[in-house]
């Protein structure tokens, strides 16, 4: 999901380019996508936007689902873990590179 228009067409292309099966894309925003449930949440949005849709994203994850959040800078990691520990998220795996980071979380 994203509200811009390009970034949709580009996960498309990449979609097709990679040979991906089962992926939705779709503009428009969270709520946008009703009570449909996933198996697997890309997330790769600022920081605030994280924060504010923790609850939710817990909530559009199926059970031993996990939510795969990046393009996040490393001082934001221990805010994000606590607010998605908050949400009942736990951490799985966590990856650092020039002070970016990517978190991988499970649900509790």
């Amino acid at each position: 999901i994203d509200n811009d228009e390009w970034c949709v067409e580009n996960t498309k292309e990449n979609i097709i380019r990679n040979h991906c099966k089962h992926i939705i894309v779709q503009k428009g925003s969270l709520e946008d996508t009703g009570t449909d449930k996933a198996d697997v949440i890309l997330a790769n949005i600022n920081r605030n936007i994280l924060l504010q849709y923790m609850p939710s994203l817990f909530r559009k994850l199926n059970n031993d689902g996990i939510l795969l959040m990046s393009g996040l800078l490393a001082p934001d990691k221990d805010i994000i873990v606590k607010t998605a520990e908050t949400a009942a998220f736990y951490l799985k795996d966590t990856s650092e590179q020039m002070n970016w980071i990517a978190l991988v979380f499970g649900k509790i």
